[in-house]
């Protein structure tokens, strides 16, 4: 082969592997265009899913106390109940 047919091959080859490399290039950034979306996406259900923590970690706390509340309602009724029975017998 003569040297500028073995040039043509060369640059021909170096042309197709430019365009091989420029092809991954494009797929590594839509690639990565995914991902910043999908943690974009994520960030959003992370916010919502704490909130949705947040406001069931009040309400369970506000029923702890209202429990306490109400145990301690029924304690003084039947104290008072039995004081009551007692007066009366």
């Amino acid at each position: 082969m003569k040297r500028g047919g073995r040039l043509r091959v060369m640059k021909f080859l170096a042309h197709l592997l430019l365009m091989s490399l420029l092809g991954i290039k494009r797929q590594e950034q839509m690639h990565l265009s995914d991902l910043e979306m999908q943690v974009a996406q994520l960030c959003v259900e992370n916010t919502t899913l704490l909130k949705g923590l947040t406001d069931i970690s009040h309400k369970f706390n506000k029923a702890v106390v209202d429990n306490h509340v109400l145990r301690s309602d029924v304690e003084a009724l039947l104290l008072s109940s039995i004081l009551s029975n007692s007066m009366v017998s």
